[in-house]
């Protein structure tokens, strides 16, 4: 190889390790992008769970009352129940005498 064969080649070299580190700079800018898109997506997600599990608490705590009440109510009724039948069976007792 001659001199300007040398040239030419050391040129075209540089001139694709050029392009190679422009390359190089916009990968690296868009994997910044990406971070920055996922951390926020992170933070995003944690707001959700914690929502989740604050409303999911709040959920439990409405349903244990809701159950504490019908089994009230449940108990109310059974003994009402409980009543009526005992003053039936008096009723029929009574009628039968």
């Amino acid at each position: 190889m001659d001199s300007k064969e040398v040239d030419e080649v050391t040129r075209r070299i540089a001139v694709f390790v050029e392009a190679v580190r422009s390359d190089v700079r916009t990968v690296a800018e868009g994997l910044m992008g990406v971070s920055a898109s996922l951390a926020e997506l992170r933070a995003d997600v944690q707001k959700l769970e914690r929502k989740v599990e604050s409303e999911s608490v709040e959920t439990r705590a409405m349903i244990k009352l809701s159950y504490t009440e019908l089994d009230r109510r449940l108990g109310a009724l059974e003994n009402g129940y409980s009543e009526l039948r005992e003053r039936i069976e008096r009723l029929e007792s009574t009628r039968g005498n």
